[in-house]
């Protein structure tokens, strides 16, 4: 402890700490503790969700807001993270993710919103040797409206003969009532060569092996106590071949990094209230904020904010913590 935590002057002044983060390099940052999880021995589930935050304290003309993450599914932690600048948005940036995650990703199923569905970022993860299973929605009107139409009757018009559907092979419904919620999911898939041979071509998508479309329709109570109305349609593709089950299960569990991640950011680590606005020092805390998470789950924390508040407490609680985490 000592050979590695000599402090000769003390602890370092908070100022003196912040003005170190605004010189760091947020990418060497995310590589040094990519290593380190590959020293630990720590390897990831083969199916990731990607999504970004926005850190509402963080301001100024050149500091990096938006935050682009992949968070693994399994052992909910983060792989890696991009900051996306004010010039560009998520999906250039993606792409960057996956030139930064060259040669890992191997064999990994991406999950990624509308937003992402992008021709270009559905062709640089199978070149990466990846999958995609990615959702269609307004932004890509024609593709919606042909995955739409190879289910539905070409007369009919979005949200009808929807039942109909529920009886054919290849569906699976499921939905649990409670106080604030009383939604009913429905995943339909395809895996019709000629249907995803057809998409592929006219939408210039690389490797197309199911289609598929999710309806939900029911009752929410939003924040204020009234009861919100779903009826929500929405499609999807994927390079991999996916039974409705499967599919899912998967875009179901792609809530994980919202839950588990950006939730935790927000309401346990009050990452909007913090004041680090200069340079690069908003993009390297919140990646520090990633790893504590990804290490709480890594050693099966119950609950991060009683370990946060257990730290506050005791600091002999801090190296036990690290040894048991093998930093020391």
């Amino acid at each position: 402890m000592r050979k590695y935590f000599y402090l000769p002057h003390d602890i370092p002044d908070p100022t003196t700490i912040s003005y170190l983060f605004r010189k760091l390099d947020p990418e060497e940052v995310v590589k040094a503790y990519t290593l380190f999880l590959g020293i630990l021995g720590v390897t990831s589930s083969d199916i990731v969700s990607c999504d970004g935050k926005t850190m509402r304290a963080a301001t100024g003309e050149e500091t990096v807001r938006h935050i682009l993450s992949l968070f693994s599914h399994l052992t909910h932690t983060v792989l890696s993270q991009v900051g996306v600048t004010q010039k560009e948005n998520e999906i250039p940036a993606f792409r960057r993710l996956l030139k930064q995650l060259k040669g890992r990703v191997r064999g990994f199923l991406f999950i990624a919103d509308a937003l992402h569905a992008q021709t270009k970022t559905a062709g640089a993860i199978i070149d990466s040797e990846a999958d995609y299973l990615l959702v269609i929605k307004g932004n890509q009107k024609d593709f919606f409206e042909d995955i739409y139409f190879s289910f539905m009757p070409q007369e009919d018009t979005p949200g009808t003969n929807w039942q109909s559907l529920t009886s054919i092979a290849g569906c699976v419904t499921y939905g649990k009532k409670t106080r604030k919620r009383d939604v009913v999911t429905t995943v339909i898939t395809s895996t019709d060569p000629s249907l995803c041979f057809y998409l592929a071509r006219e939408h210039k998508f690389t490797n197309i092996k199911t289609v598929g479309m999710l309806h939900r329709v029911g009752k929410r109570v939003s924040k204020n106590g009234s009861f919100t109305t779903v009826d929500e349609i929405v499609c999807f593709v994927s390079s991999r071949i996916l039974k409705p089950s499967e599919a899912a299960s998967l875009l179901r569990n792609h809530w994980c990094i919202e839950n588990n991640l950006h939730w935790v950011k927000d309401f346990v680590f009050l990452e909007d209230r913090q004041t680090l606005r200069a340079g690069n020092a908003p993009q390297v805390m919140t990646f520090l904020r990633s790893m504590c998470i990804s290490i709480f789950n890594l050693v099966k924390f119950k609950s991060i904010s009683d370990a946060l508040h257990n730290f506050q407490k005791s600091k002999n609680i801090h190296y036990q913590f690290l040894k048991m985490a093998a930093i020391v």
